[in-house]
């Protein structure tokens, strides 16, 4: 009877020797919740002029929050069309795929612009786009990512 007892000990931690909160016994195993399935391929694939799409009525929508440039806010205005970005891609439900959004504004000021970013990408599953939109007082060059995610 005191080995049924001690079997059933509550403890506050998790592993795979614990369900519930109750020590297991010994001969039992938990089931992994995740198994690897060796899929190469999504299921759902990504459409990148839809993705485009997307991040322009982003900047579009949000273009409430700066209609000009102004540097006190620009920083909430950039999170705000990158959380907006990030979350509407995730709704399209592109499974094993992680985005990846990086939106960079830059004032107008009668200067030249040259923007790069360098991946280390793979040409076979990931892929990536780059979309620019101006206003009289500042351009917003937003780059997204999809990186395949096993």
């Amino acid at each position: 009877m005191s080995k049924l007892i001690s079997t059933r000990r509550k403890t506050i931690a998790k592993s795979r020797y614990t369900l519930g909160g109750y020590l297991l016994p010994t001969r039992i195993t938990q089931q992994r919740i995740y198994e690897p399935t060796y899929q190469l391929t999504s299921n759902n694939p990504t459409n990148f002029d839809h993705i485009q799409l997307i991040i322009r009525n982003c900047l579009i929508q949000n273009e409430y929050i700066m209609p000009s440039y102004d540097p006190d806010i620009v920083m909430q205005f950039v999170r705000s069309v990158c959380n907006d970005i990030k979350f509407r891609i995730q709704i399209q439900n592109f499974d094993r795929f992680r985005a990846v959004v990086i939106v960079n504004v830059t004032e107008k000021a009668n200067q030249g612009l040259n923007w790069q970013v360098g991946t280390l990408l793979d040409s076979s599953t990931d892929g990536w786009t780059t979309f620019q939109h101006e206003t009289a007082t500042y351009m917003a060059n937003v780059f997204c990512s999809l990186v395949y995610w096993d």
